[in-house]
């Protein structure tokens, strides 16, 4: 064997073997890089569009209460409703907050406020930064969040009942003679729906945030909303991780004299503004005192509903910090202390009342 084919058996030397390590360990090092970031800037994304998605879906399921607010039946006018008990009528304008607690009706209808349940006067109020409902409506799973705000819609429901239902509130829509809307609760009344007449349930619902929620071992702000049924007020829970709820309504003031403010004496109704065209006029929080009957309000028409969700991770991010302030529905809200470790969202949509009032 001559001295170059002992030297190419030799392999390679120390130098080389650890030259060529020292470069796979680089690519190595570089593909596990690479890997950990995908892995990364995935997670990160997944989070994102899992919050984007819970924020999505908490605004449909607001969209028809808020939409369809104010229809009862085959009409928007709650002039023409009136609640039935044996063969006596209550108009439903003696049927809002300020009126004597009518006798008579399913126990769910008082729980939340006197005539909460029957007043169709508004189908939609709330309350800004506080609850505003009787301390028996208080939520069955944690408590109301402070500094959140409360949106309560009223309408008819989509679909039509088969007949009356025992203990719950209901309108009777005659499509011929617009006047003769009852609403009632006597499943022994003989209402008999037909081509011209419906039955329809009417749904009132109160959307708020409580501390916790029903379906997590660990306490998380929760969207929740309570809902009446038969003989009275449910809870729903509708999406955990909504760690902020604000409102704002736009009303149109009824004015034609282009002063802006409420024209309420110039025909023959006097408790509600005058040529409403459904244009928004300006936005108020709710629980506004334009909300109330004369003479401390006007029975503003609400024509839009303005909604903004915080909604955050049910768990802390490791190594993930937010202190960014986010201003929006008249506040501003900066992470701190351990909000600081969840990421968030803040979404926000404009609902236009598909019935709002033209009188």
């Amino acid at each position: 064997m001559n001295t170059r084919s002992l030297r190419r058996s030799r392999g390679l030397t120390m130098i080389e073997l650890l030259v060529g390590l020292a470069i796979g360990s680089l690519v190595i090092v570089g593909a596990v890089f690479v890997y950990s970031q995908s892995r990364t800037t995935y997670a990160i994304n997944e989070a994102v569009a899992r919050l984007q998605e819970n924020g999505r879906y908490a605004l449909a399921v607001l969209e028809p209460d808020i939409q369809l607010a104010g229809n009862y039946g085959f009409t928007n006018d709650p002039t023409l409703v009136n609640y039935m008990i044996g063969s006596t009528p209550t108009p439903t304008s003696s049927l809002d907050g300020n009126d004597t607690q009518l006798a008579g009706v399913p126990t769910g209808v008082h729980t939340c406020g006197a005539n909460f349940g029957i007043n169709l006067w508004m189908p939609v109020e709330g309350s800004n930064d506080s609850f505003g409902l009787l301390a028996a409506c208080n939520p069955t799973v944690g408590t109301y969040i402070a500094g959140t705000d409360r949106l309560t819609t009223r309408r008819a429901s989509t679909a039509a009942e088969v007949g009356p239902t025992g203990g719950r509130v209901q309108i009777f829509a005659d499509r011929l003679n617009l006047p003769l809307q009852i609403m009632f609760s006597n499943a022994a009344a003989t209402y008999t729906p037909d081509a011209n007449h419906e039955i329809r349930n009417l749904l009132v619902r109160s959307y708020y945030l409580s501390s916790a929620s029903g379906t997590t071992t660990t306490p998380i702000p929760t969207l929740w909303r309570k809902s009446l049924a038969i003989n009275s007020v449910v809870d729903e829970e509708i999406l955990a991780g909504v760690e902020d709820f604000q409102v704002m309504l736009a009303v149109d003031t009824g004015s034609h004299d282009g002063d802006a403010t409420f024209d309420v004496n110039d025909d023959s109704e006097p408790l509600v503004p005058d040529l409403t065209n459904g244009v928004m006029s300006r936005w108020v929080a709710p629980g506004n005192a334009i909300f109330g009957p004369p003479p401390g309000g006007n029975r503003a028409q609400v024509v839009a509903v303005r909604v903004w969700l915080m909604v955050r991770a049910e768990a802390p991010e490791v190594g993930y910090v937010d202190t960014t302030p986010r201003t929006y529905a008249g506040k501003t809200f900066t992470p701190t202390g351990a909000q600081t470790g969840f990421r968030r969202t803040l979404m926000s949509r404009t609902y236009y009342l598909r019935n709002a009032r033209y009188f």
